[in-house]
């Protein structure tokens, strides 16, 4: 039975690559595979040798600081929302509740303190420069000690923070020379997962319903990302609405038969609005959405698993996060995994979900990379 599981999600996902290779078919990649070439993906023309012009790539220091005009557009348009009624007692099953929609905006409109959250943000320090004519926004936390391991920490900057307290201030996000990586994976689910006592069955039929139930968002942005960007430009609640119902079911699998959709069940709502801020004061929602459009050919393509990775790796796998993977078949690509660690709770947004357990397990691969690195000199 387990090797007819294995044979049939094995044939689903060939078939899902192949629907997607044609659809895709067409597109032009402009990353060949002969190699990374520069290009230019600024809104101003790029600079011309004939002119002598060049663009500064300089890094200078950042304070994030938004104008009084914004916030307050921002309370004129949640003002001004127009509400759809939700079917009965149908919680959180079509999407984002619109009855619990109503209490968010509310919420961010008379009592979210933004000016709170940007002095919170600007405890850390920031920078900006320019990469190819996209301004570049990014934090730079150096150690006390450099000669500590640092850590590279992807996601967004109110993710960074909550997963700071348990790092305290070993965290950077800059490193020289990689002697390790540390991921949370998000690919195809296991049929058998084996820990050190047991061996158990992975709900293989429930995470496929799963992935195709609350995997549109990927396949419209993979798509048609400015015809949702249009509608996002310019509602915050449309923004809201669309980005935070994902992070109840990424959170709690039960989050679908709950009026609240179990959004403050791990967050709380200053976390989840900080995170929609990010999108909606700097109208960047579009270009963010554009990123899987852009993408989408090589994830389904294969052509980023061809790529070995040879450093001591670690991995976390979180329950509720909707894709996973086994140790087997993620050591086709990472060759040397150290540390592969099965959580007993969590989900897709594990730094802000469960920052102390995330935090735990990156320390204890750590330490076993350093050992590791120490023996060999």
């Amino acid at each position: 039975m387990v090797a007819f599981l294995v044979f049939l999600s094995i044939i689903g996902i060939l078939f899902v690559k192949f629907l997607y290779s044609l659809i895709f078919k067409g597109y032009n990649d402009q990353r060949a595979s002969k190699g990374y070439k520069a290009s230019w993906y600024g809104k101003d023309p790029p600079p011309t040798l004939n002119d002598g012009s060049q663009d500064d790539v300089s890094i200078h220091p950042f304070k994030i600081d938004i104008p009084s005009e914004v916030i307050e557009d921002l309370k004129n348009r949640l003002q001004r929302t127009r509400f759809e009624e939700p079917v009965e007692d149908s919680k959180f099953h079509y999407g984002f509740n619109p009855k619990y929609l109503k209490t968010v905006l509310e919420y961010w409109r008379s009592q979210y303190d933004w000016r709170k959250q940007e002095a919170e943000l600007n405890r850390f320090p920031q920078f900006k420069t320019r990469i190819e004519g996209i301004n570049v926004h990014f934090l730079h936390i150096k150690p006390p000690l450099l000669q500590e391991s640092t850590v590279l920490m992807p996601g967004s900057a109110k993710s960074f923070k909550t997963l700071r307290g348990p790092f305290g201030d070993k965290i950077s996000f800059f490193f020289k020379v990689v002697i390790g990586v540390h991921i949370f994976p998000l690919s195809w689910p296991d049929i058998i997962h084996q820990g050190k006592k047991e061996i158990y069955s992975f709900p293989l039929k429930k995470k496929i319903g799963m992935l195709l139930e609350e995997g549109g968002y990927f396949h419209i942005q993979a798509t048609k990302p400015d015809t949702l960007g249009c509608g996002m430009a310019d509602s915050p609640a449309g923004v809201a609405a669309y980005l935070l119902e994902k992070f109840g079911i990424s959170t709690d699998s039960q989050a679908l038969n709950l009026d609240n959709g179990a959004l403050t069940k791990k967050f709380t709502l200053d976390e989840l609005l900080t995170n929609v801020m990010m999108y909606w004061v700097n109208n960047n929602f579009t270009a963010a959405a554009r990123f899987y459009k852009e993408n989408v050919r090589n994830v389904f393509s294969g052509r980023n698993e061809k790529a070995p990775v040879t450093v001591p790796s670690g991995v976390a796998v979180f329950p509720n996060e909707v894709l996973m993977v086994p140790k087997t078949m993620m050591s086709q690509q990472m060759k040397n995994i150290v540390s592969y660690s099965i959580m007993p709770r969590g989900g897709h947004f594990a730094a802000l979900e469960e920052p102390q357990l995330l935090a735990d397990d990156i320390f204890k691969f750590v330490a076993i990379v350093e050992r590791k690195d120490n023996s060999s000199q």
